[in-house]
C-alpha cells in the first residue's frame, strides 16, 4: 500500500478560477531521513481538462548510497471513468520512471519535463480526464538524508 504526504495540505485552484486560463504553482516539501519505498507526495490537485505545459523538479540530496529512485506521474481520483465509461488508468511514472540520478548528489539535481530526453513521454503534454494528483514517488528507497524535493509546475485548462 502506498503511503500519501501531502505537499504543504494545498487545494490547488480549489475556486476554479483557471477553468479557462493558464498558471504557475511552486511548493516543496521536508522529505525525512529514513523515508520508505512506496512513499507517495501528493505535489498538485487538479481536475478534468487540467493540461500540463511543463514542470520542474529540484532535489537535495536525499541518499548517500545507490539505491534511491524517484518517479513522477499521475493518479485519478477513485471510481472515475472517461466519456465512454471506462475506468480512469493511474499512471504514477508517466513523467519520470524511476530515475535514479535524482536525489543522489550533494546539491541540487534539476530535472524539467517535457523537454528532458530522459523523461518518458518526451515533448508530450498531459490532459487530465479527471480529478487527481500529480504525485512525487520514493519507488526504491529509502532515504538516508533528510531534504527537500521543490515542484515548479506550468499549467492551464480547458473546460470547453
Amino acid at each position: 500500500m502506498v503511503a500519501y504526504k501531502d505537499f504543504n495540505k494545498v487545494t490547488s485552484d480549489q475556486y476554479r478560477f483557471l477553468d479557462h486560463g493558464t498558471g504557475q504553482f511552486k511548493t516543496e516539501v521536508a522529505v525525512p531521513a529514513g523515508t520508505a519505498a512506496a512513499t507517495r507526495f501528493r505535489a498538485f490537485r487538479f481536475d478534468k481538462g487540467f493540461s500540463l505545459s511543463s514542470f520542474e523538479t529540484c532535489f537535495t540530496q536525499l541518499d548517500t548510497g545507490s539505491n534511491l529512485k524517484i518517479s513522477v506521474g499521475y493518479v485519478y481520483d477513485a471510481g472515475q471513468t472517461d466519456d465512454a465509461g471506462v475506468a480512469l488508468v493511474d499512471d504514477e511514472d508517466h513523467f519520470i520512471n524511476e530515475v535514479t540520478s535524482l536525489g543522489r548528489t550533494a546539491g541540487k539535481t534539476s530535472f524539467a519535463y517535457p523537454s528532458n530526453v530522459a523523461s518518458q513521454n518526451v515533448g508530450d503534454t498531459f490532459t487530465a480526464e479527471g480529478a487527481g494528483y500529480i504525485v512525487v514517488e520514493i519507488t526504491v528507497g529509502p532515504t538516508t538524508t533528510a531534504g527537500m524535493i521543490k515542484i515548479d509546475l506550468q499549467y492551464s485548462y480547458n473546460q470547453g
